[in-house]
């Protein structure tokens, strides 16, 4: 017990020191021309005690608003903090004993940063992409001369360890249901015979969109600052975005690239109940920015565009029935069709062709005769089953963002005299 509350004395004397920082070190910073948050924040400092490690994070807590579709609010518990506040997360860790946490909101007056609940207040004397040093000036055990000094690991490998740390943080914090729902908020998922929107290049997974469609802030990607945006948008019956709601953020640049990203969201087949009517739905997406990775993509992304422009081919699809196999479609039309071989007379075989008009939403539009086949009850026997035909999958275009378009379909028919077509 007197070794443990020794600690804590220890702890608590040193996590006090460190609750602090942020804009003294304005000349190494201008320097580097970066600002100070950019350079402290949403990294782990570190510096070694005589028995312990002691490391300090400034991190924000996500900032939560209301969805506009109801009207309610739902409220974050993130560790007790208020929205939006800059919060010092400090821990000390040593040998066989774990670690132990404290958190502690602070804010910037002039050159000096304040911290609420120990009342003390820190200066930096330097920062650099990788150093730290800070010193207490009031309200410390020793003010004016207590000078700590710490190191982060700015290395590509290490901003990418703690991009991936960031983003698990980001996810745990978030207190939003993720994916597609009603309007009444029952998930989409969990509704029997019920379809997700789907996205020709992305299919349901909207997420692959934002990573791969988005333009990194320019003035954040120098500064090297990550954070995440949760979007909620509406999708019509049209399988277009309407209303967009912003409900967790860490920066109002990344909430604006989302909902540009949102707007120039293409067509998806819309949200289908069970007996296949379109319904409007919502869609909830975690968006994370994380500037090495993103730099990491805008480099796979040129290498890709480079192999494409040789191969000089614009990758499309053909509209399909059922899994796509030719031989559904003859399938669907033959164990439906009935006629007696007699009106063939002495002939072994008859033609005839029928266009299928199919929209951008697999729908038929329009079906009708090019070339009969001679027999008009025949014909009309043939229009009945295509115009009783589930929905098609519509033809795509993958280029760029995909595109869903409305199609002609041939379909040439053979009657044989044993009753079979072709």
């Amino acid at each position: 017990m007197i070794k443990f509350g020794n600690r804590m004395i220890k702890f608590g004397f040193y996590s006090l020191l460190i609750c602090l920082v942020m804009n003294a070190g304005e000349a190494s910073a201008q320097e580097s021309g970066r600002s100070v948050p950019s350079m402290l924040e949403d990294r782990i400092w570190k510096t070694q005690l005589p028995e312990d490690e002691l490391c300090v994070e400034f991190r924000h807590a996500l900032s939560i608003s209301t969805p506009s579709h109801d009207g309610a609010r739902k409220k974050a518990d993130i560790l007790d903090e208020p929205d939006g506040q800059n919060y010092v997360h400090a821990y000390l860790t040593a040998a066989g004993e774990g670690k132990v946490t404290i958190s502690s909101p602070y804010t910037l007056c002039g050159d000096t940063v304040k911290i609420f609940r120990p009342g003390q207040s820190y200066v930096i004397m330097s920062l650099t992409d990788s150093t730290l040093s800070v010193r207490c000036l009031s309200g410390g055990y020793s003010p004016g001369d207590s000078v700590m000094h710490f190191t982060t690991d700015n290395s590509l490998s290490g901003r990418l360890a703690n991009e991936k740390r960031l983003d698990r943080i980001w996810r745990r914090e978030d207190v939003w249901r993720k994916g597609v729902t009603l309007l009444t908020g029952e998930p989409v998922r969990s509704a029997k015979g019920m379809e997700l929107p789907r996205w020709v290049n992305w299919r349901t997974n909207l997420d692959k969109y934002f990573q791969s469609q988005m333009r990194y802030p320019e003035h954040l990607l120098k500064e090297n600052k990550a954070g995440c945006s949760v979007v909620m948008l509406a999708i019509d019956t049209l399988g277009l975005p309407g209303s967009v709601d912003i409900l967790t953020s860490t920066c109002k640049e990344f909430d604006d690239e989302v909902v540009r990203l949102v707007k120039e969201l293409p067509h998806a087949l819309p949200c289908r109940d069970s007996d296949g009517r379109r319904v409007p739905c919502l869609y909830t997406v975690y968006v994370p920015f994380l500037p090495q990775h993103y730099r990491d993509r805008i480099l796979a992304d040129s290498l890709e565009e480079v192999k494409f422009q040789k191969c000089c081919v614009h990758w499309e699809e053909q509209p399909r029935f059922l899994n796509g196999s030719p031989q559904a479609l003859l399938d669907y039309i033959q164990s439906r069709l009935v006629y007696d071989p007699c009106f063939l007379g002495e002939k072994e075989s008859i033609r005839g062709t029928y266009l299928i008009n199919i929209n951008e939403y697999g729908e038929l539009t329009e079906v009708k005769t090019l070339s009969s086949c001679g027999i008009p009850e025949w014909d009309t026997q043939v229009l009945g089953i295509l115009r009783s035909m589930p929905r098609w999958t519509p033809a795509m275009n993958h280029f760029g963002k995909g595109q869903y378009k409305s199609s002609r379909y041939f379909l040439p028919a053979t009657f044989r005299k044993s009753q079979k077509t072709q």
